[in-house]
């Protein structure tokens, strides 16, 4: 079928193949507006100064510093720290990838 004509004949095959790529377009939309979604929701959980310091290989003291200088994002509704992942990780990313800047600069 790689003559830019096409006859009565061919309209079955064509429109099969057709049929078959829009499904197969369609299955690959879905994967990605569902893989997504998750990653969204996943993202944007509280989670514990503690769980945080596992996450990044930041000691748990110095998690706490940062959180009480507010360099990282979070609340303290009672007693204890509330942080949402997503923010803090980007803050903590930023922050190393200045550090390491500084670093390079002064070899």
């Amino acid at each position: 079928m790689t003559n830019n004509e096409l006859t009565f004949n061919d309209l079955p095959q064509v429109v099969a193949e057709l049929r078959d790529e829009v499904s197969g377009m369609k299955a690959l939309l879905q994967n990605l507006q569902n893989r997504s979604t998750q990653q969204r929701e996943n993202r944007h959980r509280p989670v514990t100064p503690e769980q945080v310091a596992e996450y990044t290989n930041i000691p748990l003291a110095t998690i706490y510093q940062k959180l009480a200088s507010r360099e990282i994002p979070g609340s303290k509704p009672g007693k204890r720290w509330v942080i949402y992942l997503l923010p803090s990780i980007c803050v903590v990313r930023q922050k190393m990838s200045i550090i390491a800047n500084e670093i390079s600069n002064t070899r």
